[in-house]
């Protein structure tokens, strides 16, 4: 687990009660969430809500997410 600390900004894989993957936006996570239809949603880091008893998102570790440039190059190199 990622303690509140240590996080920067960017998409992080770990687990909440409705999702796996979420952005850190500094302040709150923000993740899609579908009831009915898909909407945005927030949820805290789980250090915030770890008291409370509601649910937090606990991050793992961190998603890099690659340029354009960089999957084009990934994408010529395996001929895809």
């Amino acid at each position: 687990m990622i303690p509140k600390n240590e996080m920067k900004q960017g998409w992080y894989n770990g687990f909440s009660r409705n999702n796996h993957v979420a952005y850190w936006d500094g302040d709150k996570f923000q993740y899609l969430r579908y009831s009915f239809n898909y909407y945005l949603d927030t949820i805290e880091h789980f250090e915030d809500v770890k008291e409370s008893g509601f649910d937090g998102f606990v991050p793992v570790d961190r998603i890099e997410r690659l340029t354009p440039e960089e999957q084009w190059k990934i994408k010529d190199e395996i001929g895809y």
